[in-house]
Order: C-alpha cells, then sequence, then structure tokens
C-alpha cells in the first residue's frame, strides 16, 4: 500500500474551503495507478493520477472526529490486469456544481511496492483507509456503491465460522415451535405392539418401526428364557456320550485311581514310589532280612532291611533317622552290588560294588 499520508491537491483546498462556508461536497471513489512524479513536483496541482490503474468506489465513511473524514475502500487483485508498482493513491469528490475533482493525492515514487495481478487467495484482497481534512462535517458525504458493499474473504471466513446465530434467526423462523424442547435423550415415542414379527422397511413411520422393534424384543426376551431346548437339538448333533457307557483302563489319562479300583490312590508316580517303598519297609520290619552289622560284609544276594547306623560302611553315616531297604545282587560273576534305598526324610538311593579278589568295596554314588 502507500506508504505517504495524502495531502490536498489545489481542487481539494479549494471544495475544503467551500465545505468550511457550508457547501456540501460529495466523495465519490478511490483511484490508484502507476504514475512517476515529475522532477520537482508534489503533485498539489494534478485534477487526476498521472497513469490510473484500478478505480474502486467507497464503502464506508466515518466522521465521528471532528474536522476530519476517515474514507474506507476496497478492492482485490481480480480488478488489476497485470502487476504494477501501486505508486499513486487518489481520492476524489465533487461540490454542489457536480465536477469530479482530485481532493487529495499521495505519491511514494521509488518505494512503492508491486501490486500482484489475478491473485485468488485472501492476500489478494486489499483494504484501503484515508484520513483527510473537511472542516464542517455536516457538509460532507460520500457516494457507497451498493455494488461495493461486500465481505472480504476474510471477513466471510468469519462470518461462516460464527456459529452464534448471527442472523438472529427465531425457533418460529425454522419451525422448531413443532418440536418438543426436550434433548435427544429424553424423547418419549408412542407406538403399538406389532401383531406379528415383521422386518423393518425404509420409509415407514418411526412409530411403525418402534412397534415392530419391540414385538421382535418381546420374543427374544422370551425365547432366551425357554430351558426346553426349543430349537429341538439331538444328542447326535451335540456329539454327546450315551447315558450308559463304559470305558477302558486306556481311556483313563488323569486323575487318581484308588487303590480299591487297582490303582496307588496317589497323584504322581513320585509319591506312590515312595508310598511303595514305606510299605516294603514296614514289613521288612518283622522280616528274618532284618541285618545289624558291617556292610562291607554283607555279600550274600538277597533282599535286606537296615536301621541307620546299624553297622559300618552305612551310605549316610552323618544321619541317625534313614532306614534301608538294600539289595545286594551279583549281576556277574566277580562282581557283588549293593543298592540302599533310603525310606528318611528325604528318600534316596545309595549304590555300591564289590570286585573278587580286591577286597575292597567302591565308593558309594547316590540319586
Amino acid at each position: 500500500m502507500i506508504g505517504k499520508a495524502p495531502s490536498l491537491t489545489t481542487a481539494g483546498q479549494d471544495l475544503f474551503i467551500r465545505a468550511a462556508s457550508g457547501e456540501a461536497i460529495v466523495f465519490t471513489r478511490f483511484k490508484i495507478g502507476n504514475g512517476t512524479l515529475p522532477s520537482g513536483s508534489s503533485g498539489k496541482d494534478l485534477t487526476d493520477l498521472i497513469n490510473p490503474v484500478v478505480s474502486f468506489s467507497i464503502t464506508s465513511v466515518d466522521a465521528s472526529n471532528a474536522g476530519f473524514l476517515k474514507i474506507n475502500g476496497h478492492f482485490d487483485s481480480t480488478d488489476v490486469e497485470s502487476d504494477f508498482k501501486l505508486r499513486e493513491l487518489g481520492v476524489f469528490c465533487k461540490g454542489e456544481d457536480d465536477i469530479e475533482k482530485l481532493y487529495c493525492y499521495a505519491n511514494d515514487g521509488d518505494n512503492a511496492g508491486i501490486m500482484k495481478a489475478n491473485e485468488s487467495d485472501v492476500s489478494a484482497e486489499h483494504d484501503i483507509t484515508v484520513i483527510v481534512a473537511i472542516g464542517e462535517a455536516e457538509h460532507v458525504s460520500a457516494i457507497i456503491s451498493a455494488g461495493t458493499l461486500y465481505a472480504s474473504k476474510a471477513s466471510f471466513d468469519a462470518h461462516v465460522a460464527n456459529v452464534s446465530n448471527p442472523h438472529e434467526v427465531t425457533k418460529a423462523q425454522v419451525g422448531l415451535g413443532n418440536v418438543p424442547n426436550v434433548t435427544t435423550n429424553n424423547q418419549t415415542p408412542t407406538y403399538t405392539v406389532a401383531g406379528t414379527l415383521a422386518a423393518l422397511a425404509s420409509g415407514e413411520k418411526m412409530s411403525t418401526s418402534f412397534g415392530k422393534i419391540s414385538k421382535a424384543v418381546s420374543s427374544l426376551i422370551s425365547h432366551l428364557s425357554n430351558k426346553s431346548n426349543p430349537h429341538n437339538v439331538t444328542l447326535t448333533q451335540l456329539n454327546a456320550a450315551a447315558k450308559s457307557h463304559t470305558h477302558s483302563t486306556s481311556d483313563i489319562s488323569s486323575g487318581t485311581l484308588p487303590v480299591s479300583r487297582g490303582g496307588t490312590g496317589k497323584s504322581s508316580a513320585a509319591e506312590a514310589g515312595t508310598s511303595l517303598l514305606e510299605n516294603v519297609l514296614n514289613k521288612a520290619k518283622n522280616t528274618k532280612f532284618v541285618y545289624y552289622g558291617d556292610w562291607n560284609d554283607l555279600r550274600t544276594p538277597g533282599i535286606y532291611f537296615m536301621f541307620a547306623n546299624s553297622g559300618a560302611h552305612d551310605p549316610n553315616p552323618e544321619s541317625s533317622q534313614d532306614t534301608y531297604l538294600v539289595l545286594v545282587f551279583e549281576p556277574t560273576a566277580g562282581y557283588t552290588n549293593q543298592i540302599a534305598l533310603s525310606a528318611g526324610t528325604i528318600p534316596k538311593i545309595y549304590i555300591r560294588w564289590y570286585i573278587t579278589g580286591t577286597g575292597n568295596w567302591g565308593n558309594w554314588y547316590s540319586d
């Protein structure tokens, strides 16, 4: 835009004096151009722009400040055919002689900016405001063309974004007097329950649709509460077993089989083994196989029961709580093995062997 403030031309000064004397003057329009002032000229004696490019109307005036008039204009780049340097700005008015004259003028010279042509976005819109001396405001008016009273893109966008009813539309104007004043969650539709189940149809009244939905919901609730096999499902369809049937032992893959049914009554192989060992040891206590003496002398094949620390070379001499079930056997000629099953707090298995001719037992090995 023009950087310099417009100055009254000679013709403008004449109109200013005439307005001060009571003559009515009327501001008519703006002009912008790209003319260059001759050297030494102030433009005071001009009657028009040197090279006018665009002429546009006044959009509003403000005479609230005594002795001055604020004049507004608006144009956009669609009014400009080609880019130009915006050097010149002029405001025109006329007196009672109805002759339009250049009232005030400004020229930026080489400091002028470029006015782009045919821009379509909001940057192409331009508002110009000029404050001019007028003397007595009651003698001054302006021609505001109805064709120029349009909003800028920014103003239009702001108006569109305004959701506070800027046009003050009433409910009567949009027919809201026929709508109940309740929220969508508090609507109270009325309907008659349909006599039979029927599909919803596009375009039917809501009362009809609600009647069909009510019938469907009622029927569904009744169906869900029916525990008498309403679909007549068969055992075959369910792949269910016959009411009376048997299983072989190979079908048993989990659980605990009691002793009365030929099982161990235990839930794991470790518990069953411990129980079996305890039973054997308890019975062995009352048999002739109870052995007291040095473990190294026990080389006759057989099954023996021995108490903890009952003789030398005990598998676990540190413990006085262990009892043992001992298996002595000769896996091959010249070899004797001892396997001792401990029935102490923590059951363990010990093993060692004797080689004939060496006179020595090997060390005990445990699991």
